[in-house]
């Protein structure tokens, strides 16, 4: 037994797409490019910064690497992935 999807013909016992997967895909694209642009903006912002507070280049080095981690871990938080506690908010914000 066969079951047609569009121009398609699935097999019965396949599952047919969830319609939403392309709602998910947008929210991870708009995701990544949300991270693209902080960091963007960082490290357009960061020489100011250095200037004003009279950095050296290993510690803005150590603000670009710090920050890095810190919006990974808040992106990858949700997911559980840190701990078996299942999905939680970042403890950052």
């Amino acid at each position: 037994m066969t079951t047609s999807v569009g121009s398609h013909r699935l097999p019965s016992d396949s599952v047919i797409p969830d319609p939403r997967r392309w709602w998910a895909l947008s929210a991870v694209a708009t995701a990544q490019l949300l991270i693209g642009l902080d960091g963007t903006i960082m490290n357009i912002a960061l020489p100011s910064v250095q200037k004003s507070l009279d950095m050296s280049d290993p510690a803005r080095q150590w603000v670009i690497t710090i920050f890095a981690l810190g919006t990974a871990a808040c992106y990858s938080w949700p997911t559980g992935w840190p701990g078996p506690a299942g999905p939680m908010s970042c403890p950052a914000l």
